[in-house]
């Protein structure tokens, strides 16, 4: 359950690509999705991008404000996107009275440390088809439809920027799941959607 603070914040929304903010800025705002996905990029020496977190529903956005600090990485909506936005100071001075939000904001904290420990952990070591198995997995977690076993199912080339591999490499998996029935297409109307058989991926778990 997200608190909800007295008075909302500013809402937005952003359509497929929109770039939120990008790092090195110490933004005046914190935002909030309410509605949709975004990805985090983190840029690396070569000129490639990683994505390194995926932030849905209830999850905060630019924490770093609340001190004055300045983002790691870029942020970019997947798709349509609904974000509330608070200015930084505001929302500082409503911490200070609503101990609930603080607390929501502090635990919000410590599930990016877990949070990270984990994409280290599942998406980068491993073999390929173990990696991009243990997304699929991850994506059922947040599954935006009744059906918890139906996931819209990232690109290629987003699944590559997760598990460190080459997009022709990640849809020769895909294509192998598809065939042996662990992704089965549904048809709901969005692109991308899929049904998890989430017996026969376990099987894919280890790698």
């Amino acid at each position: 359950m997200l608190s909800q603070p007295h008075v909302p914040g500013r809402t937005q929304t952003l359509t497929s690509g929109s770039v939120l903010y990008t790092p090195g800025v110490s933004l005046p705002v914190v935002m909030r999705v309410l509605e949709g996905t975004v990805k985090l990029l983190a840029h690396l020496e070569n000129g490639d991008s990683r994505i390194v977190r995926i932030k849905r529903r209830g999850d905060w956005l630019g924490l770093q404000a609340l001190a004055n600090g300045a983002v790691p990485h870029t942020a970019v909506a997947v798709g349509e996107v609904l974000i509330e936005r608070w200015p930084a100071e505001r929302l500082r001075g409503l911490i200070d009275g609503d101990r609930q939000l603080l607390d929501q904001l502090l635990r919000q904290w410590q599930d990016e440390v877990a949070e990270a420990d984990r994409w280290l952990t599942e998406f980068s070591t491993g073999a390929v088809p173990a990696r991009i198995a243990r997304l699929i997995n991850y994506l059922t977690e947040f599954a935006p439809f009744a059906d918890e076993d139906v996931i819209q199912l990232l690109t290629v080339h987003e699944i590559g920027e997760i598990v460190s591999a080459r997009p022709e490499t990640v849809s020769r998996v895909l294509a192998a799941m598809k065939r042996e029935a662990v992704l089965q297409r549904q048809r709901t109307g969005e692109t991308g959607t899929y049904r998890v058989d989430r017996e026969r991926l376990r099987s894919l778990l280890e790698g």
